[in-house]
């Protein structure tokens, strides 16, 4: 990931799911790093 934000971001999600034990929570922090992580590819290229 190209900005700090962004991995915060993800590394937020994966930890809040972690603490709940929410395998929803789980899906949809991987949900959001597949996001962001396009959004940083898509950045990138312009």
């Amino acid at each position: 990931m190209r900005h700090p934000i962004y991995l915060g971001a993800a590394l937020t999600g994966f930890g809040w799911a972690t603490l709940t034990a929410n395998t929803t929570r789980l899906l949809l922090a991987g949900g959001l790093l597949a996001l962001l992580d396009a959004k940083a590819d898509r950045d990138s290229i312009g």
